[in-house]
């Protein structure tokens, strides 16, 4: 965690983590830290691994919000074409509704909308005070694929 904290000063971002204490709900503008959970669907996968996510909202998402979330390993097959997308790393949720909208995989230059551009649904978001712990959870929408993404962040005490 520490190299994180390190690269995110480098990355002009002001801090890694929740200060001791704090409710997640009531800080949305700080860029906390956990993992992803193993998600399976018909034709796509989210692997294990370190994630991060950020929102711009300060309890909950409503129309225009964003949070930006970063994910270990993602990848998306088609049935057309039979081709597999790497579309790991950070991504953009923009909220049309309070639980669903489109998630924006960055840095994909020469991939379909469908895949780069998909829509999210089932958006909530739960913080359990006692572990310090805000869990993120939404369901991107492939074609031929719903993957459900499940994000555990911890704060630092």
């Amino acid at each position: 965690m520490l190299k994180h904290c390190v690269l995110a000063a480098f990355a002009g971002l002001a801090v890694c983590a929740l200060p001791a204490g704090a409710a997640a709900q009531t800080l949305p503008n700080q860029l906390i830290g956990g993992q992803a959970q193993r998600s399976l669907g018909a034709s796509c996968y989210a692997d294990r691994g370190f994630a991060t996510f950020q929102r711009n909202f300060a309890s909950a998402p409503a129309a225009g919000t964003k949070a930006v979330v970063s994910l270990p390993e993602v990848i998306v097959k088609t049935a057309t074409l039979n081709v597999a997308y790497d579309v790991s790393g950070q991504a953009v949720l923009n909220f049309s509704t309070a639980t669903s909208g489109n998630i924006r995989f960055k840095q994909l230059p020469n991939v379909n909308d469908t895949i780069k551009n998909p829509a999210f649904s089932n958006y909530a978001e739960s913080y359990n005070a006692t572990a310090k712990q805000l869990t993120v959870s939404f369901t991107i929408g492939f074609p031929n694929c719903s993957l459900p993404i499940v994000l555990i962040l911890d704060a630092v005490t």
